[in-house]
């Protein structure tokens, strides 16, 4: 039993040496700063990291219209409650409500375009 768990301390130093030794060469190489650029330069331009950017950007535009939609959905009870009363058309309020509307809905069709262009220019 001793001898199980003296054998298994020393594997385990081995293998914090080994990982040591990993992180100690990988600062050398990237404390040489033409070796720094080159190995950015490199994952720059992997492809992985090129799927791993679009699938963020994808991601990020994801969770934006998300949270967009529910602030439109927590924000819409409380303002038609304050308006109860524009509901028909020969309504002054209901006209004013309704350029607002058209408005909103302007402003979101163009950050739905800018982010489509944000994803267009990171591909």
């Amino acid at each position: 039993m001793i001898a199980q768990k003296q054998e298994n301390s020393n594997q385990n130093s081995l293998g914090y040496i080994f990982i040591g030794g990993l992180v100690g060469a990988s600062l050398g190489l990237l404390s040489n700063p033409e070796t720094a650029q080159t190995i950015c330069k490199k994952i720059q331009d992997s492809e992985a990291t090129q799927r791993l950017a679009q699938e963020v950007g994808r991601n990020v535009q994801g969770i934006l219209t998300q949270q967009a939609m529910l602030a439109l959905k927590q924000a819409a009870p409380a303002y038609l409650g304050k308006n109860r009363f524009a509901g028909k058309p020969e309504d002054p309020s209901y006209q004013q409500l309704k350029q607002e509307n058209e408005q909103m809905n302007e402003r979101l069709e163009q950050i739905e375009e800018k982010i489509d262009q944000l994803l267009a220019d990171n591909q």
